[in-house]
């Protein structure tokens, strides 16, 4: 390793402007340059974070922690792919998945945050509860987001990008502090895009009364945020 050279690229790095690339579609590693460059779009982003996921090293060995991650980040990757989102970033007990805002309806992203609390406090809830009950969070936000490409030359996998913006950071501090009874958080901009069914449920009830979602606000380092929480106990058919 040449210290030098390392140096001279981190100065490189730090200086001056990066040249960014307005795009419409979640980018692959393929579309983003290693160099100067940076790609700008406009995403919904989901965070979902599993709870208590390094305790269970506590009560579990390693081979059975294993695969109850494996089990529910499987659950979780095989809703948001099939949803159209796109999974840039696996945390070892949650995921980082992107839809285009541009050609995305929102409704498709809560629906995907709907299936898969069902599907893992409903369906599957047998199957876990056997090593132990899962909590989870999911936030969703929307916005505009740089993406880098990191690492060192050759670099090819969407692992190899970062994705910098204010809607990223949101969703996944949403996706921390959301929990069991409400696990699925939304910021108003998400709420106020969605239909009237996902709302309300019934395209005459009055604006104020939401059966489906609690306002509230979410405070963290630097300031709070309003956010809104799913609290359907049942009643709202999910489509599969």
């Amino acid at each position: 390793m040449d210290v030098g050279q390392l140096r001279e690229s981190v100065k490189e790095m730090l200086s001056g402007d990066y040249e960014t690339l307005e795009i419409d579609v979640v980018p692959a590693a393929s579309q983003v340059s290693l160099g100067k460059r940076a790609v700008r779009v406009a995403v919904i982003a989901f965070s979902i974070d599993l709870r208590e996921s390094t305790s269970m090293l506590d009560d579990h060995r390693s081979q059975t922690t294993g695969k109850i991650h494996k089990a529910f980040l499987h659950v979780v990757a095989t809703v948001v792919r099939s949803s159209g989102g796109k999974i840039r970033n696996f945390t070892g007990d949650g995921l980082l998945a992107f839809w285009p805002l541009s050609s995305t309806e929102v409704d498709d992203v809560v629906v995907a945050a709907l299936k898969i609390n069902e599907l893992i406090r409903n369906d599957a809830a047998a199957l876990f509860a056997k090593y132990r009950d899962l909590d989870f969070g999911i936030g969703v936000s929307s916005g505009s987001i740089l993406v880098f490409k990191v690492g060192l030359e050759g670099a090819t996998r969407d692992s190899d990008l970062v994705f910098i913006g204010d809607c990223v950071n949101m969703a996944v501090k949403m996706a921390k502090k959301a929990q069991a009874p409400l696990p699925i958080w939304v910021t108003s901009d998400i709420h106020d895009a969605l239909s009237v069914e996902l709302r309300l449920g019934d395209p005459d009830a009055l604006i104020f009364d939401e059966p489906y979602w609690e306002n509230s606000t979410m405070k963290y380092v630097g300031g709070e945020l309003e956010v809104y929480k799913f609290k359907d106990e049942g009643q709202l058919e999910i489509v599969w």
